[in-house]
């Protein structure tokens, strides 16, 4: 499209009605305003990178997503804790918050499947798993999240055994 107009408005302005070179003279000069625009946001996010370094400081930017970070480790330590002390309600509800709001944290899912798996709702953990497994973060959880796959697929198999007796053949 972009070359087209290019064409009708320099080379070959005899191609198209008149009508239509306004349209697409329109529509590249909104999309040149648009890659100037962002051009001029990278340049300056690259700008306070480099000042960041010179004067020995954390831009702003990387500031940001340490502080994400350190949150997002806060809150899976407390899911763990509650996890481990067995306030499972707890440790469920912390996670989903956290979840809802961060889609892409694997870890943080991979325990919530867990977790509902502990709780008997081997349907809901199966989709999360399916649902994780396909997001291109997941690949380095690929043998925890087919390792917990296979714990529900050997409850589902064996409905008279609990999960913490699969969990302990599997290991």
């Amino acid at each position: 499209m972009v070359n087209l107009a290019i064409v009708n408005l320099f080379i070959w302005p005899e191609l198209m009605e008149p009508r239509a070179k306004w349209v697409g003279g329109a529509a590249l000069l909104l999309l040149w305003l648009a890659a100037l625009w962002e051009t001029r946001g990278e340049l300056r996010r690259q700008a306070e990178r480099r000042r960041a370094e010179r004067e020995g400081t954390i831009d702003p930017e990387t500031e940001r997503l340490e502080q994400q970070q350190a949150e997002a480790d806060r809150q899976l330590m407390i899911a763990q804790r509650q996890y481990l002390a067995g306030d499972w309600v707890e440790a469920e509800r912390t996670l989903i918050d956290w979840v809802r709001n961060n889609r892409q944290d694997i870890e943080a899912q991979l325990l919530l499947a867990t977790l509902w798996r502990h709780l008997g709702r081997s349907r809901q953990a199966v989709r999360r798993l399916q649902k994780i497994a396909r997001l291109e973060a997941a690949d380095k959880w690929h043998f925890e999240i087919e390792r917990e796959l296979q714990i529900l697929e050997t409850d589902h198999n064996n409905p008279g055994e609990d999960a913490s007796s699969a969990t302990t053949e599997a290991a």
